[in-house]
Order: structure tokens, then sequence, then C-alpha cells
């Protein structure tokens, strides 16, 4: 191997551990700032270093991401053992069939169900069949401001040598909103991923970012409930929606 490849190697990995480091970092330093009282059954910055740590240790798996057959990536969530996944509409764009990558690098097809743009909402179907990890679904309308959650995502895409970032913050918006925001910093390739509460209750999919740190948008999971009446075939329907929002 060349000295010029070494470096280039070198940078590369430098860079990966670099951005990791700062999305969780961020996560921590936004909730230092704002305060060190905690909330609702969390007592203390060990407890609620447990709680993160057990939430991505059961939703990691069930956190794909999703490439476009332009090379466009995103992020979404499995949450049937059948492998239906919620995420953001503009993720799926105006594509039939998906990439889903696993964490492990494992790649298989997925055929997107339909996608209101309206709500940034979309739903994508594992064409393979079989028993596939999937998260627990939660309720967006009890959340209050302040509540602790936890995001993941393929931040820029999937990349073998890392999961998915794990980074965590408060609500700063109530669930009766038409957009949850949070503290959570999300970038390019989160698109779709998930928001979970400390029970790992998915409550959101990650919409878009604004222009400030605590303005990262996601869909509430409240948007999501009627798609879930999924028929015996697995596949549900989204309301038509022809134009896209921004």
């Amino acid at each position: 191997m060349s000295y010029h490849s070494i470096i280039d190697n070198f940078m590369i990995s430098a860079f990966r551990m670099t951005s990791f480091y700062y999305l969780v970092v961020g996560g921590l330093v936004s909730l230092l700032l704002g305060g060190m009282s905690l909330a609702g059954n969390v007592s203390s910055m060990a407890d609620l270093q447990k709680h993160v740590h057990q939430v991505a240790s059961r939703v990691t798996a069930a956190t794909v991401a999703l490439v476009s057959d332009g090379g466009e990536t995103g992020s979404g969530v499995i949450v049937t053992p059948q492998g239906l996944i919620l995420t953001a509409a503009h993720v799926v764009g105006g594509d039939e069939i998906m990439r889903v990558v696993f964490a492990d690098g494992r790649v298989v097809k997925g055929r997107v169900l339909g996608a209101n743009f309206t709500r940034d909402a979309a739903m994508v179907q594992i064409m393979d069949g079989g028993n596939y990890p999937h998260v627990e679904l939660g309720e967006s309308d009890g959340l209050h401001v302040g509540d602790f959650v936890v995001a993941l995502g393929h931040s820029k895409g999937f990349d073998p040598e890392r999961r998915a970032p794990i980074r965590m913050g408060r609500l700063c918006t109530d669930g009766k909103q038409r957009f949850l925001i949070s503290e959570c910093t999300l970038i390019g390739g989160d698109s779709g991923g998930p928001l979970f509460n400390l029970n790992g209750e998915l409550i959101g999919i990650h919409s878009r970012v604004g222009s400030g740190l605590e303005d990262n948008l996601h869909v509430p999971m409240k948007d999501f409930d009627a798609l879930m009446e999924s028929p015996a075939s697995g596949k549900a329907p989204l309301p038509p929606s022809p134009e896209r929002d921004g």
C-alpha cells in the first residue's frame, strides 16, 4: 500500500470517529447545558445512561438503512416480525423498490407501499419472508415538553465499520403538535430513522432538520396509526397526497 493510500485511509477513519463522537457528545452537551435535574423516573445521570443503553440494545437491529435506485440513502425502522418498515416519505421519493440494509450488512429488497408527502410518512414491506427484528409501537399524544428521547439513524448512510449512531435529548414540543421537535442532532442519512421514549417504544420518525439545534423534526406516531391497520396481506394503503411539502 502506498504512503498516500495509508494517509487517505487514516483520514477517512479519523473522520468517521470524529463524526460519531460529536453525534453522541452533542446529545450529552445539550442535556448538561439544560441542567442536571432529570424528569420522570430518571433520578440520575447514571440511570439515564442505563435507560439509553437498554433502549439501544433492543432497537439497533431493527434500525435499517434504505437506499434508492439512484443511490440516495435514508433510514427506517422495522415494526413487525413480517418486515414492515416505517420511514419518511421523502426517503422513498417516487421509487417502488428500495434496498434495505441491516446492521450486519445484509441487503434485501423492500416494496414501497405508499407515501404521504403532506405528513412525510411512508411504509416499506420487505419482500423476502422471514422473522425480522422489530420494535414496539408507542403513542405520541401523551408526550410532554422535557421528556427524554433516544434517536437512531444511519447518519451519512450505512457504514459497516459502526452501528447506527445513538443520540439522546429532550422534547421541545408536546405530542399534540404536527411535528415533534427534539434536541437530538439529525444529519443527512438520519431521515426516516426512529425516535424512542425511554421505554424503547417508537414515538416518531425523523423528518428533517430545522434551522437550529433544537429544530430537529420528527413525524409523530399518531400520523402512522391509521396506516398500521394492515389487512391480512400485510399491506396497508397510505392516504393519497399528490404533492410534496417543501
